[in-house]
């Protein structure tokens, strides 16, 4: 039998406290996307104690130089709205010719023909101009987000599910510029939508309000 008692399995070490210094938290997000922002973040004088555990200490305890608590972020300039921006036209007439395409995306300039129920994406490329301000109008009503219409980030305009009530010009409005499509919806071969298809569009394609003059 081995003699008791046993003899310890562990030991204290490293019993002194560690130093009074500076302890830094996580940097904030900036506080503009452009133009020249913000990071902040939070500077502590402490001292972690033998037992771990940590006490906050006064500045002037903390010997070394104190880290910064903010720096500048995103000094990109910020890209300025001008009144008549440039839209790039496609200038060219699509046709959809395969109906098992869920999904088209066309630019404004031109017409396009697209098969009944197919979702269509339409953009409106423009250059120095905020995007996310960019208006969508069909035949001089202008659309407003809902089931049917979604305006993207970028300015993009997304149809759900055509139907024959969509035909008409969709106009892009990006300041005191703006471009047309003309959109024509057919039906898919062998196929033709029924009154009460037609019907159950009604309340989901109406434009919400006119396009005032500009």
């Amino acid at each position: 039998m081995c003699p008791q008692p046993s003899p310890p399995d562990r030991q204290y070490c490293n019993v002194l406290d560690c130093p009074v210094r500076w302890h830094t938290g996580e940097w904030s997000k900036c506080s503009k996307t452009c133009g020249g922002g913000l990071k902040q973040r939070d500077v502590e004088c402490k001292q972690i104690m033998a037992q771990s555990h940590v006490v906050e200490r006064p500045a002037s305890l903390c010997s070394s130089p104190r880290p910064a608590a903010t720096k500048s972020c995103n000094s990109r300039p910020c890209l300025l709205d001008t009144a008549s921006p440039e839209i790039s036209l496609a200038n060219s007439s699509y046709i959809q010719h395969d109906p098992k395409k869920k999904k088209v995306t066309v630019k404004v300039g031109g017409s396009a023909t697209i098969f009944y129920g197919t979702q269509v994406k339409i953009k409106c490329p423009v250059k120095g101009y905020n995007r996310t301000k960019i208006q969508w109008a069909k035949d001089h009503q202008i659309i407003t987000k809902s089931k049917k219409y979604k305006i993207s980030k970028k300015g993009a305009l997304r149809i759900t599910a055509l139907s024959l009530r969509d035909h008409g010009v969709y106009t892009c409005v990006a300041g005191r510029s703006s471009a047309n499509l003309t959109l024509l919806v057919k039906p898919r071969p062998g196929e033709f939508p029924s009154s009460e298809e037609i019907e159950r569009h009604k309340p989901l394609d109406e434009p919400s309000s006119p396009l005032s003059d500009r």
